[in-house]
Order: C-alpha cells, then structure tokens, then sequence
C-alpha cells in the first residue's frame, strides 16, 4: 500500500512539473485594436506595454511612445555604438479590415519586428514578409 501512495505521488509530481515546463514554454500572444485593424504579436520575452509599443508602430509607423526621433536617426545608446545593438526579432500579424470594397475584403500583412533591447536605445525595425487578401475574418 506505501509503494502504490509512493508511486502515485511521484506521479503527481512529475505531471504537474512536466505541465508547469509546457505551460512556460509557450510564447504570450498579444492582440491590440484600432478600429479597422487589429495586431497579434506573440513572444516569449515582451509584457504587454513593449508589445503595445511594437503594434503601435506598426499601424502607426512612428516609434513607440517614449522614443526620440531626430530627423531619420532614432537615438542610439553609447552601448549601441560601442557594442553594436542587441536585437530580439519578433512576428507581428496586422488584420486590416474592409481594406477593399470587393470581396475579399480584408488584408492580413505578416511583418518581421527587430528592436534593440538596450534600455537606453530605441531602434525599432519593420520587414513586410508576407501580404495576402483573405474573405476569413469578420471584415
């Protein structure tokens, strides 16, 4: 009877770390609104407000709220430019709805986001992968 409580606890344990490990290793999808557009970012590393920031400058295309920009140049960190920048690379997916007035009506644009993550630097950078026409969403 001890060994069968034994092995049943054991078995609770290793269940509930093994859900713990799978449950951290999924990214955090984020999903914003502006009006005929939506932004879902997923990540394993951004809180809300850094995700908020990177989908206000993709609707937006200025940079985050906070960030200086001088003429073309956003400002760099002496780290920036002794060091290089430290750059983590992201996915964001932005829906603009009723982009079209035939069907399909809506645009689904794939970006590629790379950003410093140097507290002092504001780089922030946008690639267009992938743009495709879709009748899948509610627009």
């Amino acid at each position: 009877m001890k060994k069968c409580l034994k092995l049943f606890f054991v078995s609770a344990f290793l269940v509930s770390i093994l859900s713990i490990l799978t449950y951290a290793s999924s990214p955090t999808s984020y999903t914003f609104y502006y009006n005929d557009r939506e932004v879902t970012i997923e990540s394993f590393y951004l809180d809300e407000e850094e995700a908020q920031s990177i989908a206000d400058y993709i609707v937006f295309g200025i940079t985050p709220v906070g960030y200086i920009e001088i003429g073309n140049q956003i400002n760099t960190s002496i780290l920036c430019t002794l060091f290089g920048h430290s750059i983590e690379t992201y996915t964001a997916q932005e829906t603009i709805h009723f982009a079209y007035s035939t069907s399909p009506k809506c645009v689904i644009n794939i970006y590629r986001v790379e950003c410093c993550t140097r507290s002092s630097c504001d780089y922030i950078e946008k690639t267009l992968i992938d743009s495709t026409r879709t009748a899948m969403c509610h627009g």
